[in-house]
């Protein structure tokens, strides 16, 4: 049972990174295989991002009457914002 929490620990971490993507398979292709900010910082501090866990958290829909391309990305970035100063992940650069 020890070993089992112990595997599940990150649940109870802040996050490392929270951030969010139009097209999220290609963002964390990007990130796994590329060389992207993200996975430089991880590597400066010892870990490597093939070890971590990614939790997906997807968003209701934003569709409001009346609402239009800008107020949608108005609210995504009040989201991603609010999510960060919330959890104040360790490796995102910026909040909003």
């Amino acid at each position: 049972m020890l070993s089992h929490v112990l595997a599940h620990t990150q649940v109870f971490s802040s996050p490392l990174y929270i951030g969010k993507a139009i097209n999220l398979r290609q963002r964390v292709t990007d990130h796994l295989l590329g060389n992207t900010p993200l996975k430089s910082r991880l590597a400066q501090a010892s870990i490597n991002i093939l070890r971590t866990q990614l939790y997906i958290f997807e968003a209701p829909s934003l569709a409001v009457d009346g609402a239009d391309d800008a107020d949608t990305k108005s609210i995504e970035l009040l989201m991603e914002d609010l999510f960060s100063r919330l959890f104040c992940p360790s490796f995102t650069l910026r909040y909003g």
